[in-house]
């Protein structure tokens, strides 16, 4: 699945790099990460207590960047501990720094993701989202956070008329405001509400989420998130720690008046 986000530009940071990739070229992709625990509330988003690394063994931040083709398509293998090729590249740094910069790479685009990892590589405390950054033309940041209590949501959609049935795009659709997500437990009506991303992105993640187990819905909406079309509530959606991804799939979301 591609996942294309916009960066900001790059600051000049101090890498404490340890190792870094034989790529001669000039562009860099920037990276920062911070860590917090996540409790549930009623107001849409969770309170959110920030932490430190999570220390002992887990010392060192890897990230990784490998080359993707115009579809977003990733060029070769990226082979953990292994891999220092052009096309994919391997950058470590002291957990504590909380940012860091790539050696050089070539102009284009990379899927750009971090792990939390020991300092032998050996063992992962955690994993981040990942994004393809184009740096073709600037040098970007990817910023990310890990939540050390729970996960995200990973969900995409396609849109049908709700009288129809026929499919949409969200031009057709007149989805001004994006694509939102709801979760929310039951017994205790805490609620995630996170906010829309744009519609013609095929996908999204959500805001961090406390571990539990959620009814979740995907909502149309316009630019005052008022929905236009929601999907099915699916039930026992279980989120778990150190920041895992629990993927929804592709999810239908009917459009009314369509």
């Amino acid at each position: 699945m591609k996942k294309l986000v916009l960066g900001s530009l790059v600051a000049a940071v101090a890498s404490g790099c340890i190792i870094t990739s034989n790529n001669p070229d000039n562009a860099h992709i920037g990276a920062t990460w911070s860590f917090e625990n996540l409790t549930n509330n009623t107001s849409g988003t969770p309170t959110a207590q920030v932490t430190g690394c999570p220390g002992g063994q887990f010392d060192t931040v890897a990230l990784y960047t490998q080359q993707v083709d115009p579809s977003g398509t990733p060029v070769g293998r990226c082979e953990i501990f292994t891999d220092r090729s052009g096309a994919c590249n391997i950058d470590l740094f002291t957990c504590g720094d909380m940012h860091g910069r790539s050696a050089g790479l070539i102009p284009d685009n990379w899927l750009t993701w971090i792990q939390i990892e020991s300092h032998d590589g050996q063992q992962v405390y955690a994993k981040s989202t990942s994004a393809i950054l184009d740096i073709t033309a600037v040098d970007l940041t990817f910023n990310t956070k890990i939540v050390n209590n729970g996960g995200y949501f990973e969900y995409a959609w396609q849109l049908v008329g709700a009288s129809s049935g026929a499919a949409l795009n969200c031009g057709q659709a007149n989805i001004s405001g994006g694509m939102s997500l709801t979760a929310s437990i039951s017994s205790s009506m805490a609620l995630v509400d996170s906010p829309p991303v744009p519609c013609d992105q095929g996908f999204g993640f959500s805001i961090g989420v406390p571990a539990a187990t959620y009814q979740v819905s995907i909502d149309a909406v316009d630019t005052n998130n008022a929905a236009l079309g929601t999907s099915r509530v699916l039930t026992n959606q279980t989120i778990l720690p150190m920041n895992q991804i629990t993927d929804l799939g592709m999810q239908t979301v009917k459009i009314n008046g369509m």
